[in-house]
């Protein structure tokens, strides 16, 4: 019948399917109208509800509408933590989720300690081995990562892509994943020998795992174009550069933040070859989608406009460049009086 819950069932795998595939405009309608039911039909806090909440709130963050999703995170954490008995794996996932948002948005005082509870949880649930220990090993490895903490992160990433390995058939996402994310940190700590075989190794996987176009595909593009231009291999750098932001042009809406650093590092690659007029319209278009991606002061936004006045101050501009950071102060503090 009309409004019966397991109609919900069949829009979430539909919606599923959509967002795994990167058609997060047909998703996101599909995932509204199964929590609708849900709410609905079900007795308030059934943990289905808490269930549709999470998969709306992940498409959400997915789409960089951090302020959208993570509400709806809340609301399904805390259903779930009266819902379902202490130590239930639902409640790691939603922890890690919750965390993840806040991670994203620079708030990582607050995501730690999630990260931490959440990985207490599978390690205390799941068996030896799981790959979903893996996941919450990775979480609070990037956030330590995230925060310079580099010694404290790598054996994390070690033991997640150990796990992964010996867990998940060759060639599964996941385990490009931790390749990626080791080599980031091998990157960060100058072991770009060590780092580069690690990001062509993930970038194939990713390639053979992945639809053609799908938006997964650019961070590993990125990240092999950052460590062939930081060895000043612009040539090849380059292309790869524009590969990942046609990607994520085609993909993402308008003003995600990941557009804006796919801006951002094709310009650096145009400017460190002299190509500064192409670089310039770059770096000013990357920070207009910071801007309106990011809350005021977001260190992102501050590394927008360091780039785009360092190219202003070498070509002779910096009266430009000045300016630049009056305005930008100027927002900054309309922004907090609002």
């Amino acid at each position: 019948p009309q409004g019966h819950p397991t109609i919900a069932l069949g829009l979430c795998n539909l919606a599923h399917l959509l967002n795994a595939t990167g058609r997060y405009a047909e998703a996101e309608p599909l995932y509204r109208e199964a929590l609708n039911l849900r709410r609905a039909a079900l007795p308030s806090g059934h943990p289905d509800i808490a269930l549709g909440l999470n998969n709306l709130a992940g498409l959400l963050n997915d789409t960089g509408r951090y302020a959208e999703a993570e509400p709806l995170y809340r609301e399904a954490l805390d259903l779930w933590r009266v819902a379902l008995l202490p130590g239930h794996p639902n409640i790691s996932t939603s922890l890690n989720n919750l965390a993840h948002l806040l991670n994203a948005m620079g708030r990582y005082a607050e995501a730690e300690p999630l990260y931490r509870e959440a990985l207490d949880i599978q390690r205390a649930a799941l068996p030896l081995g799981n790959p979903t220990i893996a996941l919450g090993l990775n979480n609070l490895a990037n956030l330590l990562y995230a925060t310079g903490r580099h010694a404290e992160a790598e054996p994390l990433y070690r033991e997640a892509l150990d796990l992964r390995r010996a867990a998940l058939p060759p060639g599964h996402p996941d385990i490009s994943l931790s390749l990626s994310n080791l080599a980031n940190l091998l990157y960060a700590t100058g072991r770009h020998a060590e780092a580069e075989p690690s990001y062509r190794e993930a970038l194939d996987l990713q390639r053979a795992a992945l639809p053609p176009g799908h938006p997964d595909i650019a961070p590993g593009l990125s990240n092999l174009a950052n460590l062939l231009y930081a060895a000043g291999r612009y040539a090849e750098a380059e292309p790869l550069y524009r590969e990942a932001l046609e990607l994520w042009r085609a993909t993402l809406p308008p003003n995600h933040p990941d557009i804006a650093l796919g801006l951002s590092n094709l310009a650096g690659s145009l400017n460190a070859t002299g190509r500064y007029a192409e670089a310039e319209a770059l770096y000013r278009e990357a920070l207009d989608v910071q801007r309106a991606a990011l809350p005021p002061g977001h260190p992102t936004i501050a590394l927008g406009l360091t780039n785009l006045a360092n190219l202003l101050h070498a070509t002779g501009r910096s009266a430009e460049a000045d300016l630049l950071y009056r305005e930008d102060r100027k927002r900054a503090g309309a922004a907090l009086s609002a």
